[in-house]
């Protein structure tokens, strides 16, 4: 009953504000209907961004979603905040162990030499692998 009661209150408060910019954006009529998942998709996504928050004495971390990078960048520069570095990021959202000595050895191979081709821009890879020696 009280899920039923949460999400009634969800549908209502966000659903409501939502369904006038469908009116004005698409057509009249339209409603937002259910949108609880949504809501919680996003509150979900900014409570992960926090915790993925890493303070380094006078350095930090921001992660952000990328269509946010611009106004995340703009907001903190107004706040008088200099970057050493400043980009958006591949981050996996699952990795793959790798520990097998030979296997390893390729993979940095492979990597290398994408990194050393002119034509790459960036390389992403989502391999748990030990440090470099």
């Amino acid at each position: 009953v009280n899920a039923q009661q949460g999400r009634r209150v969800m549908d209502r408060i966000a659903g409501y504000e939502i369904s006038p910019v469908l009116w004005n954006k698409i057509g009249k009529g339209l409603s937002a209907g259910r949108v609880q998942s949504a809501a919680l998709k996003i509150i979900c996504d900014r409570e992960r961004e926090i915790e993925d928050f890493v303070p380094q004495d006078d350095v930090f971390e921001v992660y952000t979603a990328p269509s946010d990078f611009s106004a995340v960048r703009e907001a903190l520069e107004g706040k008088g905040y200099t970057f050493l570095k400043a980009e958006v990021a591949m981050i996996p959202q699952n990795t793959v162990d790798i520990s097998d000595p030979e296997t390893v050895e390729k993979v940095y191979r492979f990597l290398d030499n994408l990194e050393d081709n002119d034509d790459v821009q960036e390389v992403y890879h989502n391999g748990n692998l030990p440090e470099e020696e």
